[in-house]
Protein backbone atom coordinates (compact mmCIF):
# COMPACT_ATOMS: atom_id res chain seq x y z
CA UNK A 1 0.00 0.00 0.00
CA UNK A 2 1.31 3.43 -0.96
CA UNK A 3 0.37 6.82 0.45
CA UNK A 4 0.15 10.09 -1.44
CA UNK A 5 -0.12 13.47 0.25
CA UNK A 6 -1.91 16.77 -0.35
CA UNK A 7 -1.53 20.07 1.50
CA UNK A 8 -3.18 23.48 0.93
CA UNK A 9 -0.19 25.04 -0.84
CA UNK A 10 1.77 21.94 -1.81
CA UNK A 11 5.45 21.48 -1.05
CA UNK A 12 8.75 20.46 -2.68
CA UNK A 13 8.29 18.93 -6.10
CA UNK A 14 4.50 18.61 -5.53
CA UNK A 15 4.56 14.95 -6.59
CA UNK A 16 2.54 13.88 -3.53
CA UNK A 17 5.11 11.23 -2.66
CA UNK A 18 5.42 12.44 0.95
CA UNK A 19 4.52 15.44 3.12
CA UNK A 20 7.71 17.24 2.12
CA UNK A 21 6.61 16.93 -1.51
CA UNK A 22 2.83 17.29 -1.04
CA UNK A 23 0.66 17.88 -4.08
CA UNK A 24 -2.15 20.44 -4.18
CA UNK A 25 -5.79 19.45 -4.19
CA UNK A 26 -6.09 20.38 -7.86
CA UNK A 27 -3.99 17.27 -8.55
CA UNK A 28 -6.28 14.94 -6.59
CA UNK A 29 -7.73 13.23 -9.67
CA UNK A 30 -4.25 12.70 -11.13
CA UNK A 31 -3.10 11.10 -7.89
CA UNK A 32 -6.07 8.71 -8.08
CA UNK A 33 -4.95 7.74 -11.59
CA UNK A 34 -1.42 7.15 -10.31
CA UNK A 35 -2.51 5.21 -7.24
CA UNK A 36 -3.29 1.51 -7.15
CA UNK A 37 -5.71 -0.69 -5.23
CA UNK A 38 -5.57 -0.15 -1.45
CA UNK A 39 -3.53 3.05 -1.79
CA UNK A 40 -4.43 6.17 0.18
CA UNK A 41 -4.46 9.84 -0.71
CA UNK A 42 -4.04 11.78 2.52
CA UNK A 43 -5.22 15.38 2.73
CA UNK A 44 -3.54 17.46 5.43
CA UNK A 45 -6.27 18.88 7.70
CA UNK A 46 -4.31 21.12 10.05
CA UNK A 47 -2.70 23.64 7.69
CA UNK A 48 -5.80 25.56 6.59
CA UNK A 49 -8.78 25.14 4.30
CA UNK A 50 -8.77 24.06 0.65
CA UNK A 51 -10.54 26.47 -1.70
CA UNK A 52 -11.96 24.58 -4.67
CA UNK A 53 -14.29 26.46 -7.02
CA UNK A 54 -14.43 24.00 -9.93
CA UNK A 55 -15.14 20.28 -10.17
CA UNK A 56 -12.60 17.54 -9.57
CA UNK A 57 -13.48 14.79 -12.06
CA UNK A 58 -12.47 11.18 -11.42
CA UNK A 59 -12.02 8.60 -14.20
CA UNK A 60 -10.12 5.98 -12.20
CA UNK A 61 -10.41 4.02 -8.97
CA UNK A 62 -9.21 1.02 -6.99
CA UNK A 63 -10.02 -2.67 -7.09
CA UNK A 64 -12.96 -4.67 -5.78
CA UNK A 65 -12.51 -4.95 -2.03
CA UNK A 66 -9.40 -2.76 -2.32
CA UNK A 67 -10.58 0.81 -2.74
CA UNK A 68 -8.46 3.89 -3.10
CA UNK A 69 -9.09 5.90 0.07
CA UNK A 70 -9.17 9.70 0.00
CA UNK A 71 -9.18 11.05 3.55
CA UNK A 72 -8.13 13.83 5.88
CA UNK A 73 -5.29 13.52 8.40
CA UNK A 74 -3.47 15.71 10.87
CA UNK A 75 0.30 16.20 11.06
CA UNK A 76 0.78 12.92 12.91
CA UNK A 77 -1.21 10.95 10.33
CA UNK A 78 -4.25 10.50 12.58
CA UNK A 79 -7.73 10.90 11.05
CA UNK A 80 -8.90 14.54 10.97
CA UNK A 81 -11.48 16.30 8.83
CA UNK A 82 -9.88 18.35 6.08
CA UNK A 83 -12.00 21.41 5.20
CA UNK A 84 -12.88 22.19 1.58
CA UNK A 85 -14.64 25.47 0.70
CA UNK A 86 -16.40 26.09 -2.60
CA UNK A 87 -17.95 29.00 -4.50
CA UNK A 88 -21.51 28.95 -3.11
CA UNK A 89 -22.44 32.12 -1.21
CA UNK A 90 -21.94 31.51 2.51
CA UNK A 91 -25.49 32.77 3.09
CA UNK A 92 -27.48 31.25 0.24
CA UNK A 93 -30.39 33.49 -0.70
CA UNK A 94 -32.22 31.29 -3.21
CA UNK A 95 -31.08 33.49 -6.10
CA UNK A 96 -29.92 30.64 -8.34
CA UNK A 97 -26.21 30.93 -7.56
CA UNK A 98 -25.90 27.30 -6.46
CA UNK A 99 -22.12 27.08 -6.48
CA UNK A 100 -19.68 24.57 -7.94
CA UNK A 101 -19.70 20.80 -8.11
CA UNK A 102 -16.86 19.34 -6.09
CA UNK A 103 -16.29 15.62 -6.69
CA UNK A 104 -17.60 14.29 -10.01
CA UNK A 105 -17.48 10.52 -10.55
CA UNK A 106 -17.31 9.49 -14.19
CA UNK A 107 -16.68 6.24 -16.08
CA UNK A 108 -13.95 4.24 -14.34
CA UNK A 109 -14.35 5.88 -10.93
CA UNK A 110 -15.07 2.59 -9.16
CA UNK A 111 -13.93 1.47 -5.72
CA UNK A 112 -13.39 4.89 -4.21
CA UNK A 113 -13.74 5.73 -0.52
CA UNK A 114 -13.99 9.31 0.75
CA UNK A 115 -13.43 9.76 4.47
CA UNK A 116 -12.82 12.46 7.10
CA UNK A 117 -13.73 15.60 5.18
CA UNK A 118 -15.78 18.75 5.86
CA UNK A 119 -17.20 20.50 2.79
CA UNK A 120 -18.63 24.03 2.97
CA UNK A 121 -20.32 26.41 0.53
CA UNK A 122 -20.47 24.02 -2.43
CA UNK A 123 -23.27 23.45 -4.93
CA UNK A 124 -22.96 19.67 -5.14
CA UNK A 125 -20.53 17.73 -2.98
CA UNK A 126 -20.72 14.41 -4.89
CA UNK A 127 -22.02 14.27 -8.46
CA UNK A 128 -22.37 10.77 -9.89
CA UNK A 129 -22.21 11.28 -13.63
CA UNK A 130 -21.78 7.73 -14.99
CA UNK A 131 -22.23 4.09 -14.00
CA UNK A 132 -19.90 3.37 -11.08
CA UNK A 133 -19.60 0.70 -8.43
CA UNK A 134 -18.61 0.35 -4.78
CA UNK A 135 -18.60 3.96 -3.63
CA UNK A 136 -18.16 4.73 0.08
CA UNK A 137 -18.66 8.10 1.77
CA UNK A 138 -17.78 7.97 5.49
CA UNK A 139 -17.49 10.83 7.99
CA UNK A 140 -17.85 13.48 5.31
CA UNK A 141 -19.86 16.39 6.71
CA UNK A 142 -21.26 19.24 4.66
CA UNK A 143 -22.65 22.71 5.27
CA UNK A 144 -24.48 24.93 2.77
CA UNK A 145 -25.09 23.12 -0.52
CA UNK A 146 -27.78 22.37 -3.09
CA UNK A 147 -27.06 18.61 -3.04
CA UNK A 148 -24.82 16.42 -0.93
CA UNK A 149 -25.12 13.50 -3.40
CA UNK A 150 -26.73 14.02 -6.81
CA UNK A 151 -27.05 11.02 -9.13
CA UNK A 152 -27.33 12.64 -12.56
CA UNK A 153 -25.80 11.34 -15.80
CA UNK A 154 -23.23 13.65 -17.36
CA UNK A 155 -22.66 14.56 -21.01
CA UNK A 156 -23.16 11.61 -23.37
CA UNK A 157 -23.79 9.18 -20.50
CA UNK A 158 -27.39 7.96 -20.42
CA UNK A 159 -27.31 6.40 -16.97
CA UNK A 160 -25.48 6.89 -13.69
CA UNK A 161 -26.30 3.69 -11.85
CA UNK A 162 -24.37 2.98 -8.68
CA UNK A 163 -23.85 -0.65 -7.79
CA UNK A 164 -23.11 -0.91 -4.07
CA UNK A 165 -22.92 2.38 -2.22
CA UNK A 166 -22.41 3.21 1.45
CA UNK A 167 -23.07 6.64 2.94
CA UNK A 168 -22.50 6.70 6.69
CA UNK A 169 -21.61 8.92 9.63
CA UNK A 170 -22.56 12.11 7.80
CA UNK A 171 -24.07 15.43 8.93
CA UNK A 172 -25.68 17.52 6.17
CA UNK A 173 -26.70 20.99 7.35
CA UNK A 174 -28.18 23.63 5.07
CA UNK A 175 -29.22 22.21 1.69
CA UNK A 176 -31.59 23.87 -0.75
CA UNK A 177 -32.61 21.01 -3.05
CA UNK A 178 -31.95 17.42 -1.92
CA UNK A 179 -29.54 15.96 0.57
CA UNK A 180 -29.25 12.61 -1.23
CA UNK A 181 -30.78 12.07 -4.69
CA UNK A 182 -30.38 8.54 -6.15
CA UNK A 183 -31.66 7.43 -9.54
CA UNK A 184 -31.42 5.01 -12.50
CA UNK A 185 -30.97 1.37 -11.39
CA UNK A 186 -28.85 2.20 -8.35
CA UNK A 187 -28.92 -0.70 -5.90
CA UNK A 188 -27.18 -2.26 -2.95
CA UNK A 189 -27.27 0.98 -0.95
CA UNK A 190 -26.65 1.51 2.77
CA UNK A 191 -27.41 4.93 4.26
CA UNK A 192 -26.54 4.82 7.96
CA UNK A 193 -26.05 7.39 10.72
CA UNK A 194 -26.89 10.30 8.43
CA UNK A 195 -28.46 13.49 9.74
CA UNK A 196 -29.88 16.03 7.30
CA UNK A 197 -31.35 19.43 8.14
CA UNK A 198 -32.39 21.85 5.43
CA UNK A 199 -31.84 24.64 7.98
CA UNK A 200 -33.98 27.29 6.35
CA UNK A 201 -32.71 27.17 2.77
CA UNK A 202 -36.14 27.54 1.16
CA UNK A 203 -36.75 28.53 -2.44
CA UNK A 204 -36.83 25.25 -4.39
CA UNK A 205 -40.25 23.92 -5.47
CA UNK A 206 -39.60 20.24 -4.67
CA UNK A 207 -37.02 19.91 -1.90
CA UNK A 208 -36.50 16.47 -0.36
CA UNK A 209 -34.15 14.99 2.18
CA UNK A 210 -33.51 11.55 0.68
CA UNK A 211 -35.07 11.00 -2.75
CA UNK A 212 -35.11 7.64 -4.59
CA UNK A 213 -36.44 7.46 -8.15
CA UNK A 214 -36.42 5.40 -11.39
CA UNK A 215 -35.77 1.71 -10.47
CA UNK A 216 -33.59 2.23 -7.42
CA UNK A 217 -33.84 -0.88 -5.22
CA UNK A 218 -32.31 -2.87 -2.39
CA UNK A 219 -31.79 0.15 -0.14
CA UNK A 220 -31.37 0.14 3.65
CA UNK A 221 -31.75 3.48 5.43
CA UNK A 222 -30.78 3.11 9.08
CA UNK A 223 -30.32 5.41 12.10
CA UNK A 224 -30.99 8.41 9.88
CA UNK A 225 -32.91 11.68 10.35
CA UNK A 226 -34.20 14.18 7.80
CA UNK A 227 -35.54 17.42 9.26
CA UNK A 228 -37.00 20.79 8.25
CA UNK A 229 -37.25 20.09 4.53
CA UNK A 230 -39.52 22.96 3.64
CA UNK A 231 -41.09 24.74 0.70
CA UNK A 232 -43.32 27.78 0.65
CA UNK A 233 -46.03 29.01 -1.67
CA UNK A 234 -49.41 30.65 -1.99
CA UNK A 235 -52.03 29.82 0.58
CA UNK A 236 -54.10 27.82 -1.94
CA UNK A 237 -51.14 25.95 -3.49
CA UNK A 238 -49.74 22.58 -2.46
CA UNK A 239 -46.56 22.95 -0.41
CA UNK A 240 -43.97 20.26 -1.03
CA UNK A 241 -41.00 19.28 1.12
CA UNK A 242 -40.54 15.63 2.16
CA UNK A 243 -38.10 14.10 4.61
CA UNK A 244 -37.91 10.77 2.73
CA UNK A 245 -39.42 10.25 -0.73
CA UNK A 246 -39.54 7.27 -3.09
CA UNK A 247 -41.10 7.23 -6.55
CA UNK A 248 -43.02 4.65 -8.57
CA UNK A 249 -40.93 1.65 -9.71
CA UNK A 250 -38.58 1.97 -6.74
CA UNK A 251 -38.76 -1.22 -4.68
CA UNK A 252 -37.31 -3.13 -1.74
CA UNK A 253 -36.53 -0.19 0.52
CA UNK A 254 -36.15 -0.73 4.27
CA UNK A 255 -36.11 1.96 6.96
CA UNK A 256 -34.76 1.11 10.41
CA UNK A 257 -34.77 3.61 13.29
CA UNK A 258 -35.31 6.65 11.09
CA UNK A 259 -36.86 10.03 11.92
CA UNK A 260 -38.63 12.66 9.82
CA UNK A 261 -39.22 15.93 11.64
CA UNK A 262 -40.76 19.28 10.72
CA UNK A 263 -41.18 18.86 6.95
CA UNK A 264 -43.78 20.92 5.10
CA UNK A 265 -45.28 17.97 3.18
CA UNK A 266 -44.68 14.40 4.33
CA UNK A 267 -42.22 12.92 6.72
CA UNK A 268 -42.28 9.77 4.58
CA UNK A 269 -43.75 10.16 1.05
CA UNK A 270 -43.38 6.64 -0.32
CA UNK A 271 -44.61 5.41 -3.70
CA UNK A 272 -42.27 2.41 -3.73
CA UNK A 273 -43.35 -1.23 -3.39
CA UNK A 274 -42.08 -3.76 -0.88
CA UNK A 275 -41.27 -0.95 1.54
CA UNK A 276 -40.73 -1.73 5.22
CA UNK A 277 -40.42 0.77 8.07
CA UNK A 278 -39.27 -0.50 11.47
CA UNK A 279 -38.95 1.88 14.45
CA UNK A 280 -39.77 4.86 12.25
CA UNK A 281 -40.63 8.19 13.86
CA UNK A 282 -42.48 11.11 12.26
CA UNK A 283 -43.08 14.36 14.14
CA UNK A 284 -44.48 17.71 13.04
CA UNK A 285 -44.87 17.01 9.33
CA UNK A 286 -48.04 18.07 7.52
CA UNK A 287 -48.69 14.38 6.82
CA UNK A 288 -46.44 12.24 8.93
CA UNK A 289 -46.75 9.24 6.60
CA UNK A 290 -47.93 9.52 2.98
CA UNK A 291 -48.06 6.05 1.44
CA UNK A 292 -48.92 5.15 -2.15
CA UNK A 293 -47.51 1.64 -2.74
CA UNK A 294 -47.11 -1.56 -0.73
CA UNK A 295 -45.70 -0.68 2.68
CA UNK A 296 -45.49 -2.17 6.17
CA UNK A 297 -45.02 -0.08 9.32
CA UNK A 298 -43.77 -1.98 12.37
CA UNK A 299 -43.11 -0.53 15.84
CA UNK A 300 -43.39 2.95 14.36
CA UNK A 301 -44.70 6.23 15.73
CA UNK A 302 -46.27 9.47 14.55
CA UNK A 303 -46.80 12.57 16.67
CA UNK A 304 -48.20 16.07 16.26
CA UNK A 305 -48.70 16.45 12.50
CA UNK A 306 -48.58 20.14 11.72
CA UNK A 307 -49.86 21.86 8.60
CA UNK A 308 -47.20 24.40 7.66
CA UNK A 309 -49.27 26.00 4.91
CA UNK A 310 -50.92 25.41 1.54
CA UNK A 311 -53.79 23.17 0.54
CA UNK A 312 -52.85 19.84 2.13
CA UNK A 313 -54.78 18.13 4.89
CA UNK A 314 -53.17 17.39 8.26
CA UNK A 315 -52.85 13.65 8.94
CA UNK A 316 -50.92 10.99 10.77
CA UNK A 317 -51.23 8.51 7.88
CA UNK A 318 -52.56 9.29 4.40
CA UNK A 319 -52.84 6.58 1.75
CA UNK A 320 -53.20 6.82 -2.01
CA UNK A 321 -55.57 4.88 -4.21
CA UNK A 322 -52.97 2.21 -5.10
CA UNK A 323 -51.71 1.76 -1.56
CA UNK A 324 -51.55 -1.61 0.20
CA UNK A 325 -50.51 -0.76 3.75
CA UNK A 326 -50.12 -2.78 6.95
CA UNK A 327 -49.55 -1.01 10.28
CA UNK A 328 -48.48 -3.17 13.20
CA UNK A 329 -47.45 -2.50 16.81
CA UNK A 330 -47.44 1.26 16.23
CA UNK A 331 -48.58 4.42 18.03
CA UNK A 332 -49.94 7.73 16.75
CA UNK A 333 -50.77 10.70 18.96
CA UNK A 334 -51.59 14.39 18.91
CA UNK A 335 -54.14 16.78 20.34
CA UNK A 336 -54.83 19.11 17.42
CA UNK A 337 -58.44 19.59 16.35
CA UNK A 338 -57.18 19.86 12.73
CA UNK A 339 -55.88 16.29 12.47
CA UNK A 340 -57.65 13.39 10.78
CA UNK A 341 -55.64 10.38 11.92
CA UNK A 342 -56.07 7.98 8.97
CA UNK A 343 -57.12 9.49 5.63
CA UNK A 344 -57.21 8.76 1.91
CA UNK A 345 -59.40 7.34 -0.84
CA UNK A 346 -59.42 3.75 -2.14
CA UNK A 347 -56.45 1.49 -1.45
CA UNK A 348 -56.09 -1.15 1.27
CA UNK A 349 -55.04 -0.78 4.90
CA UNK A 350 -54.74 -3.30 7.72
CA UNK A 351 -54.18 -2.68 11.44
CA UNK A 352 -52.67 -4.97 14.06
CA UNK A 353 -52.11 -3.76 17.63
CA UNK A 354 -52.21 -0.02 16.91
CA UNK A 355 -52.69 2.70 19.53
CA UNK A 356 -54.01 6.17 18.74
CA UNK A 357 -54.54 9.38 20.73
CA UNK A 358 -56.39 12.28 19.14
CA UNK A 359 -58.38 15.32 20.14
CA UNK A 360 -62.00 14.95 21.20
CA UNK A 361 -64.28 15.47 18.20
CA UNK A 362 -61.66 14.73 15.53
CA UNK A 363 -61.80 11.85 13.06
CA UNK A 364 -59.95 8.60 13.55
CA UNK A 365 -61.07 7.25 10.19
CA UNK A 366 -61.33 9.57 7.19
CA UNK A 367 -60.73 6.76 4.69
CA UNK A 368 -63.18 6.58 1.77
CA UNK A 369 -63.84 3.55 -0.45
CA UNK A 370 -60.86 1.92 1.28
CA UNK A 371 -60.64 -1.80 2.08
CA UNK A 372 -59.99 -1.74 5.85
CA UNK A 373 -59.19 -4.68 8.08
CA UNK A 374 -58.38 -4.79 11.77
CA UNK A 375 -60.23 -1.68 12.94
CA UNK A 376 -60.90 -3.55 16.18
CA UNK A 377 -57.12 -3.80 16.60
CA UNK A 378 -56.93 -0.04 17.19
CA UNK A 379 -56.91 1.06 20.83
CA UNK A 380 -58.37 4.53 20.33
CA UNK A 381 -58.10 7.27 22.97
CA UNK A 382 -59.38 10.83 23.10
CA UNK A 383 -57.27 13.59 24.65
CA UNK A 384 -58.00 17.22 25.48
CA UNK A 385 -57.36 19.56 22.55
CA UNK A 386 -54.04 21.30 22.93
CA UNK A 387 -52.43 18.72 25.20
CA UNK A 388 -48.65 18.78 25.41
CA UNK A 389 -46.86 16.91 22.64
CA UNK A 390 -46.00 13.31 23.53
CA UNK A 391 -48.14 13.59 26.70
CA UNK A 392 -50.40 10.72 25.68
CA UNK A 393 -51.68 7.82 27.78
Amino acid sequence: MSNYYISPTGAGDRSGSNLANAATINNLAKLVEKAGANDQILIRADQGSYHVTSQIAFHAGGGEGKPIVIRGIDGSGAPAQATIVGSRPAKYGGDGDAGNELFKLLDGADNLKFKDLLVKDTGTVFRIGADVSRLTIDNVDAKNMAYFVNDLASGSETTATVEKMTIKNVDIVGFSNKAINLAYDTHGVLIQNVNGDMAGQTGEAYPEGIHLRDTVHDVLIKNTTMANVQATGKADAYWNGDGFATENNVHDVRFENTSAIGNTDAGYDLKSDDTVLVDALAVGNTRNYRLWGSATLIDSEGYDPHKHGGSSSQNQVWIGKTADVTIRDSTFGDASTKTAVFAGTDGNIAFDDVTTYHATGTALNSLYHTAISGLSEIADHFVYPGSIAYDFG
